[in-house]
């Protein structure tokens, strides 16, 4: 490689330790400068300089979690077992270490914990909407098996589709 995309005026820098050569640096200042002065100048006009807020890039490093538990919770918060950037970036280098076996384990127990609460949720959901058409059939006997004109029973429509969303309950009970 030659590297002349580095070299291209178009090329974006960062500022910071590490991050570009001294011409991209010399580059990059150069233009925050004239930035500066443009809000001067736009302000001396009287308009609204926090307009023109635009901040540089700078490098960032980022931070390796101290400890096992420390970096197994990064692991697990990250969703990261299976990306390697992403481990890379907590600083890990082995992939078969015992942070690396306590964190697939960790994760196999959240997946089976939602799983477990999806179901949960669904089984719960079902249950209220049986209860639901239970009330509104108990309301509609004991307010005397109303029934129209054309012999169609008088509820209102959330109660009519409560009961009729309930099918085993209508078989059994009408």
């Amino acid at each position: 490689m030659t590297r002349n995309a580095v070299n291209d005026p178009k090329t974006q820098w960062e500022l910071g330790e590490g991050s570009a050569p001294e011409e991209g640096t010399a580059r990059l200042v150069i233009l925050i400068d004239d930035y500066n002065v443009g809000a001067k100048k736009v302000e001396q006009m009287g308009f609204n300089k926090n307009i023109l807020s635009l901040q540089p890039p700078v490098v960032s490093t980022p931070k390796i979690p101290e400890g096992e538990e420390a970096q197994i919770q990064a692991l697990v918060d990250g969703k990261a077992i299976n990306k390697a950037g992403a481990m890379f970036k907590l600083g890990f280098q082995v992939a078969n270490s015992r942070v690396m076996l306590e964190t697939n384990k960790r994760m196999v127990k959240l997946e089976e914990e939602a799983k477990a609460n999806k179901e949960r949720k669904k089984k719960k959901e079902s249950e209220e909407k049986d209860q639901k058409a239970i009330e509104a059939f108990n309301a509609w006997i004991t307010k005397g098996k109303c029934i129209d004109t054309k012999g169609h029973p008088v509820l209102n429509k959330d109660d009519s589709l409560s009961i009729m969303l309930v099918c085993e309950f209508c078989t059994t009970v009408c």
